[in-house]
Parts: structure tokens; sequence; C-alpha cells
């Protein structure tokens, strides 16, 4: 075979893994995560009448539908940051007696700010996350009492932390399972909890793909 084609072969060849390696260690990315959600909220009294205090002490259904979309940069194959928003399923509160009320929500959502670690295994990828989310929560309906600065409206701050295993399914594309959780300080806003499955788009860096760097 002809040493000029042999040559272009491996060319393609490095340039197909260079392309490969830095597609997914480093350069920007977006992503989105859904699946289930938790907002940990406790039992309340819920108004069922207009007589004040007509209220019934409710179990809140706490989880459902959630997600987290987030855009993100590796530095290299071992670190990076990502900033995301957070969208909880609302606590719903629903009386067994309620005539005139009807159901009563809790809901939430946040932004964060992570710094991310993680471990790579061929095409795999064990991760870990950790920082820092604000944290809003707004109260509705006929949860008691329903006036005045006890309505349950809440925006603090809170440590964030959460663990996964990423998988390179192309150079661009990275499909992810991750647990996370904002943790519980104090009373007003309870512990959050995501668990997902994500898929995210990563930027290759063209530069170093065509002079392999």
């Amino acid at each position: 075979m002809n040493n000029k084609i042999i040559k272009l072969l491996m060319a393609a060849v490095s340039l197909a893994v260079s392309s490969s390696v830095l597609a997914t260690s480093e350069g920007v990315y977006v992503g989105g995560q859904f699946g289930q959600s938790t907002l940990n909220n406790s039992s309340k009294q819920v108004q069922t009448g207009l007589a004040d205090p007509a209220t019934q002490l409710t179990q809140p259904s706490n989880s459902g539908f959630g997600g987290r979309i987030y855009i993100g940069y590796q530095f290299n194959q071992y670190g990076g940051f990502e900033t995301g928003y957070t969208y909880f399923s609302p606590s719903t509160y629903n009386p067994a007696t309620s005539i005139l009320a009807g159901k009563g929500t809790i809901n939430a959502a946040a932004v964060d700010l992570l710094g991310k670690a993680q471990y790579p295994i061929s095409k795999v990828d064990i991760f870990v996350k950790g920082g820092i989310a604000a944290i809003g929560q707004k109260q509705s309906g006929r949860l008691y009492p329903i006036t005045g600065n006890t309505q349950g409206r809440f925006l603090v701050v809170r440590p964030k932390v959460a663990v996964g295993v990423s998988y390179d399914v192309t150079p661009n594309w990275v499909a992810d399972v991750e647990a996370s959780q904002i943790l519980k300080f104090g009373t007003s806003v309870p512990a959050a909890t995501l668990y997902a499955l994500g898929i995210s788009y990563h930027w290759v860096d063209l530069y170093c793909g065509q002079f392999l760097c």
C-alpha cells in the first residue's frame, strides 16, 4: 500500500481518537436530567371550611416528576463545574374531609453552582458534585394559616451534593444517571432530592482536534 495512503489513514485514526478524548474531557457542555423528585415536606394543617380554624392535619404527597437543565465547563477529564436550574414536583396536601378549600401545594425550584470531580474508566465516568443551591419555596392553596408572613415563602441557600455515573455514547453525547440532594439546615425548607437520567452535549475542541494537541 502506498506510504502516503498509510500516513493519511494513521492521521485520520489519530484525529478521531484525539477528538473523542477531547470531546468529553474538556470544554463547554449543556444537558438535561429528568426523573423523580421529592421535597420531604411534613404534615400541615389544611383549612377545610370557612370557620377559622376549621382545619385538618394532612400528610402531603411529596414525590413526582422533576428535572434539571444545566450548562458546565470541563477543565479536563477529571474535573469541572456547572450551574443549573432544578424543578421539583410540588408537595400536595389533599385533606380527606375538604369541602370548600380543595388541596394545598408547596412549590419549589432551585438554582445551583457545583464543582465536579470524576474518574474515567474507558467510556464510563464515576463522578461526584458539590456546591451550593439557592432554593425557593412558595405555599399556595388553603394551607393554614393562609395570611401574613407565615404563608410559606422562602428563599434560602443550602449545600448541595450529587453522585452518579456517565457513559460516552459518542464523542459529543454523554448519558448519565445521578442522585442529588439539597441538604436541610434549619426548619424553613426541607431536604430536596432528585433521582434522574440525563443526556448532555459536549462541544469538540476543533483546534486541538485538527492539530492533534
